[in-house]
Formats: C-alpha cells, structure tokens, sequence
C-alpha cells in the first residue's frame, strides 16, 4: 500500500494531512448494477491550474477512459483516474469516480477512504467524510489508514469538543495491538493538543516497545530521544 505523503513513526510525531491511497489490495471484481461515471467527461479546472499541468492531466485522464472503455473492470485505471481528477482540484470529478468504486468495487476500502479525505480536506463537509471514513473501517478494519484518517478528521476539525480523536485510536489500537503508529499518533495528541506529557510517554513506550520486537533500532532510539525530552518538561 502507498500513500503520496506516508505515515511514519521515525520521531517526528506528526500526521501529515494531504494524502490520499493510491492502491490497497483486492480482487477486482464489479457490481455491474453500479452507475459508471461518463468516459468522455473532460476535466473541470480551477483559474489558477497553468496550462501546462493541465495539458499533463488532461492526457493522463483520456489515457484512464480509453482503458476503461476497453476494460471497465481496470480498477486502476478507476483509480488514477479519480486522482487525476483530484490532482486538477476537479473534485466533482473524483467524488463521482470514487463513490462509482464504493459500488462497484464494494470488497475494496481505497475509495471509501479517499472520500474521507476528500470531504474532509478538501470539500469540508465534515459528517460525509466521518461516514466515509467508518466505511473504510467496516471494510477493511486491518489498515491503519483508515483509523488514522478518521483520527485526523477528528482532531482538526470535526466534533473537537468530544472525545472522538483518542477513541479512535483506541478503537483501531484493539484490533491491531500490534500496529506502531496508533499509539504514536495517540502520543501526539496529547503532546501537542493538550499538553499532557505523561498521556504522551505512556503510549510512545507502547509504540517504542513494539518496534523494538520489529528491530527497527533507527525508529526505537528516535522515540527514545522524544521520552526523554517529555519527561523533564
């Protein structure tokens, strides 16, 4: 699985907003009640897109439709094409390409994800992308991303007044207890939301301990590095 701009436990504690899933692994295999997107929809650009950006978009996206008026079942061509459209802040675009794939493609979690991320980042529309965003769980409640996601919408923007931001996390900590980044994003959460230092070492001690029984040394001795630092603050 990769993502534009990854999420990481080397030390920085900080989850990066901006990214979207390019791909997750599933068998591709379509609805063929669900209602395709048109194949000729040319890309709505935004005034202050250059033409030369648009010129690379425009051929990436007649690329996609002509592999998918060949082939409907090229869920990456479905996906670049999504991200194509996204690229060109032509949202509609990928909103419609994306809510396709929810239908189509319902053994999959990439779509419903990117639709978290779009709703939230770049639409605003805060209660669709949290919908989005526990679809993504409900397919797939193995990957990170997916609680991450949902973790960022809630410390940023939506329903802040709650608890929602740490029982996320919680949530995807109980069914991926193995999973480092979880309570790495836990840890800056509280470290930099509400300046509860000892909150934030407990679960960079569980996140640290983890990646020692990966032997990931690099990893260990930066959030070595951050407990320390915590502790006499």
């Amino acid at each position: 699985m990769r993502t534009f701009l990854y999420w990481t436990a080397v030390g920085v504690l900080v989850l990066v907003g901006g990214w979207f899933l390019v791909r997750n692994e599933y068998i591709s295999i379509p609805f063929v009640s669900a209602k395709q997107p048109s194949l000729t929809r040319e890309v709505v650009f935004p005034s202050d897109v250059s033409e030369n950006a648009a010129k690379g978009i425009r051929e990436k996206v007649l690329m996609n439709q002509t592999v998918l008026k060949q082939n409907q079942n090229d869920i990456d061509a479905w996906l670049d094409l999504a991200i194509q459209y996204k690229e060109a802040k032509d949202f509609k675009g990928a909103q419609q390409v994306w809510e396709y794939m929810n239908d189509a493609f319902p053994q999959q979690d990439t779509s419903a994800f990117n639709l978290g991320v779009l709703f939230h980042q770049d639409l605003k529309k805060y209660e669709r992308s949290e919908e989005s965003y526990r679809e993504a769980i409900r397919r797939n409640p193995s990957a990170p991303l997916n609680y991450l996601g949902l973790h960022e919408l809630y410390r940023y923007a939506y329903k802040r007044d709650t608890t929602a931001a740490v029982d996320i996390l919680l949530e995807g900590m109980k069914v991926l207890p193995n999973e480092p980044n979880l309570p790495i994003a836990l840890a800056a959460y509280y470290r930099d939301d509400t300046k509860d230092y000892k909150a934030s070492v407990q679960y960079i001690i569980i996140a640290r301990d983890l990646l020692k029984a990966s032997g990931d040394v690099q990893k260990v001795n930066a959030l070595d590095g951050e407990i320390k630092r915590l502790q006499v603050l």
